[in-house]
This record gives C-alpha cells, structure tokens and sequence, in this order.
C-alpha cells in the first residue's frame, strides 16, 4: 500500500494573518472548591519510561459529555479520592450543582493501576474503566436533561491488564457498544528499554440485550492490536470495520478471540508472542515480530528539493548509469542491467531541473519538487529501501532536543530501589512527539484482516491536539503545518483514498504558539472551532480566537486561575465554556469570541 499525503485546502489558509494582540478585556471566571481531592494515580518509579509516560502520563482528568443540550446546561466529569464520578452542572458562568452519581467499586488486588477514565459512548450510556482492568458499562438515565441522574451498572468486564479507555462508540441501530482501550504489558526479561513493554489496544464489542425493560450487555468479541510505540491517537471507526492509529511503529492484528466468555485465550496470545519475541532473539523464525529493513539507499529533503544517495561499487563511471527522471515516475539503473530505483515518484518534480552527479562511487539524484507543501514520505510510492535522514533544521532541532532530554533517559532499564521520581514536563515529550526516534504515521488498520488501507506520514508535523467536534463523529486531530495548526477528520470515503483525511479547519500560527509555550500542558478547541486553548502546569489558561474572514490579526486572552500551587490535572471545551480542573478546584471561564 502506497503511503498518503495530508493535502490542504487553501481555501481554509489565511497567508495574510499577522498575528495575536493581547486583549484587555476582563475574562469572568468563576471556581469552585472540591470537596475531595481529584483521585490522581502516581505510576510506580521502575515504569517510568519514555513510552509508558507518552501512553499515560498526560492523563486529561476531566471529561465533558459531548451528547449533553449546552442551551439546558453543560456537564463535565472526574473522579475524586474516594473512587467516586463527581458530576459538575454548569450553568451561565456557575457551578450549579456538584454531585456524586456513581461510586466504583474499589479492587484491592491491583498489582499495576492506571488511573480511572470516563467516555460517552451513546446518551444512555457511559463506559468507565477503574484502572484495574474491570471495564463498566453503565446506564445513565436522565444524563443529558440537567435534571437528576441515575447511573446503574449494566455490564462489567474484566481484562488481564489495567487500561485506560480510547474511544467509545455506540450503534444508534443495532445498540452494540465497542470500546478501545490502551494498555501497556512487561516485558520483565527484556533489557533494553526500548523494547521493555508491548502496547496493546483492545477492541471490545458488546452486544445489547433488552429484558424487562432493562440494558444489558453480552461480550461479543475481543479483538487486539499490539505495537512498540504508545498512540498519540487510537479510535474505532464507525462499524467496527478498522481502528484509526497515530504511532511511530505499526501495530498489529492478533489472532481473533471470539470466546467472549474465557480471558484465557488473551492470556495464551500474549504468552505466545513472548515465546515468539523469544525465539527472535534466538535466530528463530518470527513471523510477529516487525522485520528489520534492508536499505540500499538514502535520501532527505529540504525545502523544495529531495536528495536521494546510492553509494555504488568502485571503479563505477558516469558511463556506468541511466538515469531517466520523468515529473511523476524514475527509472534509475546500472549499463549492467542491475535496477537501482524504478517507480511512480511520491510527487510530482520538475524533471528538467532534477539533477544527478557520481563522484567518488557515490551517486546523487537531486529532485525538484513541483509543490513545497507536499512532505515526501518515500522517494517512489510504496518503495521501502531507502533510509530517510533528517537535515538540515530538523536535524538541528532534533539534537536540541536530545540534549534537553539525556538525562532523562537510558538504554538500560533502572531498578526499582534505584530509581528517583522525574517530574513529568509535558512539552518534552511534546517536542519527542515531534520529532520520535521513528517517524510518525497515521493509518487505518483494518481489523478483520490486519491489512493497513490507509497511511499517512507525519514527518515534519507536530502534533498539537485530538479532540471530538461533534457527538458521534470520529475525534478530529490537530497537526503543525508551518506556523499554522490545521484540523484534520478521517473520513469514511474508501474509495478515494485522497479523500479518508479531510482538512476541516485552521488555526493560524496555533503551531508556532504552541511551540513557544515551554511549560504547556494541555491543548484543545471549541466545537465550532471559534478559538483554542493551550494551559500551562500551574496556572495559566491561553485563548486564541480564530480570525474570521481573511483578518490579519485576532484576540488572545490570558487568564490567571488562582491558587496557583495546585496543578492543572483536566481541560475540556464547549463552545460556550472552558472548563479547567486543579487538584482542588474546578474553574469555568466564559468564551466570548
């Protein structure tokens, strides 16, 4: 499968904003102190490793309900010290009511725990997952009239490892509720820490059963994806057909467990894939485990152009080489008859002013690329044996940031009576998302037959934000292009594989603000996409407006939260509210655009 490219709509671009002037206006905010501390779960000191902390350590505390009338009410949602879901009620500016609506029952035995999270799958329903590895799915009648709830446990299901919660979706038709959860097993014999754990995302689907008026559910099917790299993004699409995943290595379909009664069968498949890691590291046949690539060249690209390098046997002359480059296909190959490079270009180029020279056995085509806004994630579509090596800016950057994080990290794992609490700085794992070890890819992993139907390299593109637009609708994720941040929605169009990534939306220069916020934290819009909103650690909430109709210039905002000691745990946004959580407080800012 050939890989993809993000394409634009310029229509959605603003060349002519200059920036955002500071306002002046007072923002109202009003807080609330909470009765009991937000439950926070501190991961022990021997997982503290680059790829547990990008899974689970930007934990967002606070959940909105997106089904919810905001012309009644808003709601949002967290879980306080004593393992209970408190309900905010907002009203206006105020906190109306604040309230206990289900108390989950606390698991003594928890050799590993996560910490709780909360999706909306449906109106009726909500799918909790206690840290422990017990999933709940809970009625919740009345949730969405801001009058008073009831929330009755439906289902309950029990995996092998603690998990946090994904996505969550609901068949409006059928009832069948699917569930994805992330979850991050051992590898306790493994020495180095790059490969200490496997990442696994469960697919659970349940089907809805009616008796006596009453919800129940029954476990339909299991399924599992697991990979090396902890998602930025990871959903179900609608039907249960694929999961949509942004990660730096590709995941991968294990076998189906259709026994929804047995946890056995999961039991055995992560067994056998040890066993199987196993006899990799043994010269064995390993049939999962990711084959390592034999490159025969490499290539990089700056601005407009993509420099690919072959480095041929001595004695080799200009003689020696054909070289034809066409705007959309190359055909590079040695008076031998041995085929160098044959193949549709990623992009189109300008062949008269693509170049090649020999110097020394090593050959060097310079491509001129047509467009400077397509990022190539491959020289020829599809081909897989050339290295990419970062240059030029993005190298630099890269070295900034491994001198920043270096002693934060190591190829050895450290033991437990050795090991010392890091602070977690969210925007240094921001800058390592940026810029990973691997390049970055989003893609459709069809779940039936493992089979990647679409990919996306994000090279190049930092990732700012996912969130949910609308309920129902797959979550929306947000990329620096440029200085600007763009707003990207799968789509459900396979037939035309240009159209599966549509670009719904812009926030001009959000990235290179973004970048610039050192102690961010969390990051979200609004619905309607009217603003963003970027928080810091402590105590600082930045809204930009998005300028409307071409305008050059637009408003920021800055507010201040007060006790400033108390940590930011939880941001969530509706079009009207911002809703910010501390260990102690919830606050709700007005949105004016």
């Amino acid at each position: 499968m050939a890989t993809e490219s993000l394409n634009p709509d310029s229509s959605l671009l603003n060349p002519k904003f200059e920036g955002y002037k500071l306002s002046a206006d007072p923002v109202e905010v009003s807080s609330t102190n909470l009765v009991s501390d937000v439950k926070v779960v501190n991961q022990r000191d021997d997982l503290f490793s680059l790829q547990y902390i990008r899974a689970f350590g930007s934990h967002n505390h606070l959940t909105i309900d997106p089904w919810q009338d905001s012309t009644l009410c808003e709601r949002v949602y967290f879980v306080d010290e004593n393992n209970e879901v408190q309900q905010a009620t907002v009203k206006g500016n105020t906190i109306d009511t604040l309230e206990s609506v289900f108390k989950i029952p606390l698991t003594e035995e928890c050799k590993e725990r996560l910490n709780t999270s909360i999706s909306f799958p449906s109106k009726e329903f909500v799918c909790v997952g206690d840290g422990c590895g017990k999933l709940y799915i809970i009625h919740s009648e009345g949730r969405t009239k801001c009058g008073s709830t009831e929330w009755k446990t439906s289902f309950v299901y029990e995996f092998e490892e603690p998990f946090e919660i994904s996505h969550a979706i609901q068949d409006a038709e059928t009832g069948t509720l699917s569930c994805l959860m992330l979850s991050m097993i051992e590898k306790d014999d493994e020495i180095l820490a790059k490969k200490a754990h496997i990442v696994k995302l469960s697919l659970g689907v349940f089907s809805q059963l009616m008796s006596s008026g009453s919800s129940s559910f029954t476990c339909e099917a299991i399924k599992h994806i697991q990979g090396q790299s902890a998602p930025l993004y990871a959903v179900i699409e609608p039907g249960n057909k694929a999961v949509i995943v942004a990660c730096e290595k590709t995941f991968h379909l294990l076998k189906d467990n259709n026994n929804s009664s047995s946890q056995n069968n999961e039991k055995t498949e992560i067994q056998e894939k040890e066993q199987s890691d196993e006899k990799g590291k043994n010269g064995e046949d390993n049939e999962d485990e990711e084959e390592q690539p034999t490159y025969t060249y490499t290539w990089f690209q700056e601005g407009d152009e993509v420099t690919v390098s072959f480095e041929l046997a001595e004695g080799t002359t200009k003689d020696d080489v054909v070289c034809v480059i066409k705007p959309d296909e190359i055909e590079l190959s040695l008076f031998s008859g041995e085929t160098l490079l044959k193949g549709p270009l990623f992009a189109k180029v300008k062949a008269g002013e693509s170049t090649w020279t020999l110097s020394k056995n090593s050959l060097e085509i310079v491509l001129e690329k047509q467009s400077t806004e397509h990022h190539w994630s491959s020289v020829v579509a599809g081909d897989t044996k050339g290295k990419y090596i970062l240059q030029g800016e993005e190298a630099k950057r890269v070295q900034e940031i491994h001198e920043r994080l270096e002693h934060l990290t190591s190829d050895k794992l450290v033991s437990s009576d050795k090991a010392e609490r890091l602070l977690f700085n969210q925007q240094q794992l921001e800058d390592c998302d940026e810029f990973p070890e691997d390049i970055e890819y989003i893609m459709r992993l069809d779940i039936n037959t493992g089979t990647i139907t679409h990919k996306v390299c994000l090279a190049g593109h930092q990732w700012v934000f996912n969130t949910t637009l609308s309920p129902g609708s797959l979550p929306v994720f947000c990329l620096r292009h440029d200085v600007d941040a763009l707003v990207w929605q799968p789509k459900t169009n396979l037939d035309d594989p240009n159209k599966y990534w549509s670009h719904i939306g812009t926030f001009d220069a959000l990235g290179y603000v973004q970048a610039s916020k050192e102690d961010r934290r969390f990051s979200t819009c609004a619905p309607n996409m009217k603003y963003a909103v970027i928080t810091d650690s402590t105590k600082h909430v930045y809204i930009y407006n998005r300028p409307e109709n071409g305008a050059k210039v637009s408003i920021q905002k800055v507010v201040t939260l007060e006790s400033p000691s108390n940590s930011i745990l939880g941001l969530q946004a509706s079009n009207k509210r911002i809703f910010v959580l501390t260990s102690k407080s919830l606050h709700v800012i007005l949105a004016k655009s």
